[in-house]
């Protein structure tokens, strides 16, 4: 498998909390934090479209009244928005490591979606007494330096019957894009407040085959869709949990 990991220097390793640590999210949270207008809110928009697209396509619930869905990594809470407009009936659960993020998710979320504060790289998602019907985990195993263990619990958290979404950024079309918005100097007028490179909140960069290697270990890979700026995958589990 040739994911790439990033490393930081010695210097900003000794000033920060432990990488992927709570605190760590925090800090890159409060450093970072994702527009929702301008481009990137466009490519937001694109992408959240393109999971419900998924939803729609991939998921069999049609005889189903109230569809459970858990988003993994839900942050301050983009997507659990976009989902209850468009699928105002579902049953919407988030999920963050980042105590940060989620208090501003709840500041603009409706009180019937229900947040709570865990790490799916520690253990299984049990808060809730059925299980989901759809998982998603959208732009956060880049996150995550223990991520072959996060994907285990991923899949433990899901039934047998759970459609599971997953997407990652495509780091190297979005970093070519990048440097010819800096060679053009139209970078800070059209992406404000992202770094210029690859982030440095991604300890992991995904390419097709990275992820798919490692999804396949414990996920059934239903489909791939190739997004502009975006891998995503629908998958279900393939193995029983212990």
């Amino acid at each position: 498998m040739e994911m790439q990991s990033f490393s930081h220097s010695s210097s900003a390793k000794n000033l920060l909390p432990p990488i992927g640590s709570p605190q760590w999210n925090d800090f890159m949270f409060s450093k970072y934090p994702t527009p929702t207008t301008g481009v990137t809110g466009i490519v937001k928009n694109f992408l959240a479209a393109s999971i419900f697209w998924a939803i729609n396509k991939y998921g069999k619930f049609k005889n189903k009244k109230r569809l459970g869905i858990l988003e993994i990594g839900c942050e301050a809470g983009f997507l659990l928005d976009y989902l209850s407009k468009k699928i105002p009936e579902a049953c919407l659960v988030g999920s963050d490591i980042s105590k940060s993020a989620l208090e501003k998710a709840r500041s603009k979320l409706s009180p019937s979606i229900r947040l709570f504060y865990h790490d799916i790289s520690k253990e299984p998602f049990r808060f809730m007494a059925e299980p989901f019907d759809i998982i998603i985990c959208s732009e956060t195993l880049e996150h995550i330096p223990d991520v072959q263990k996060a994907i285990y619990n991923l899949a433990e958290t899901a039934s047998n019957q759970t459609l599971i979404i997953i997407t990652v950024p495509d780091q190297h079309t979005v970093n070519m894009l990048k440097k010819l918005m800096i060679k053009l100097r139209i970078f800070n007028l059209l992406l404000p407040g992202l770094a210029p490179g690859t982030s440095e909140w991604h300890v992991h960069y995904f390419t097709k085959r990275d992820l798919k290697n490692l999804l396949k270990q414990v996920l059934e890979i239903v489909a791939y869709r190739r997004l502009p700026l975006h891998h995503l995958f629908i998958a279900k589990k393939s193995f029983k949990p212990k």
